[in-house]
Parts: C-alpha cells; sequence; structure tokens
C-alpha cells in the first residue's frame, strides 16, 4: 500500500487483482480497479498454502498525485489516473 504525496490518498494492491484507491479523509472507497487478468491456464499446486495467483496485482506506486502504477503477475505495468476507470497507459 502508499499513499500519496498529500496524504489525500491511499493505494492498495491485491492478490485478488485489484488496486483498491481510498480516500483517506472521507474513509471510504473511491474506486477498485480490475486490470490485472493473468492468464488462468496456469495449474495452482494445491499443496501450496500460498499459491501463485496469476491475478495477482503485486504492486503499485504513485508516479504524482493523480496518477498512479500497478504491476501485476500478468507481466503487465497500467498506468492509472484517479478519476478515469481505464489504463492511459499500458506497459507489457
Amino acid at each position: 500500500m502508499r499513499f500519496s504525496k498529500s496524504g489525500r490518498w491511499l493505494l492498495t494492491a491485491s492478490r485478488d487483482g485489484t488496486a483498491c484507491l481510498w480516500h483517506v479523509e472521507e474513509k471510504r472507497l473511491h474506486r477498485q480497479y480490475r486490470c490485472h487478468t493473468g492468464n488462468m491456464n496456469i495449474i495452482i499446486p494445491e499443496a501450496d498454502p500460498n499459491p501463485y495467483n496469476p491475478d495477482s496485482c503485486l504492486d503499485v506506486d504513485w508516479i504524482n498525485e493523480n496518477m498512479f502504477a500497478s504491476c501485476g503477475a500478468d507481466q503487465l505495468i497500467y498506468v492509472m489516473d484517479v478519476y478515469e476507470t481505464n489504463p492511459v497507459k499500458t506497459l507489457s
């Protein structure tokens, strides 16, 4: 998770493939981004208590106060705007 420089926003990355943007002062979810879809053909061993999840959003970080990047196990990086639902840019 990462706070924006101003402290207004909090970003969280999740193994379910989402990045969530929280409005800190209002204590509410502003937007949930589901970009990382992964490759569902990967076999996940049942014996592993922490199996590799191809949908995982592995990390998030701020570019500036209104833009951030998320990277996932799908080997993609998405550049997002806090006021948009779709990625501004996709890197592979």
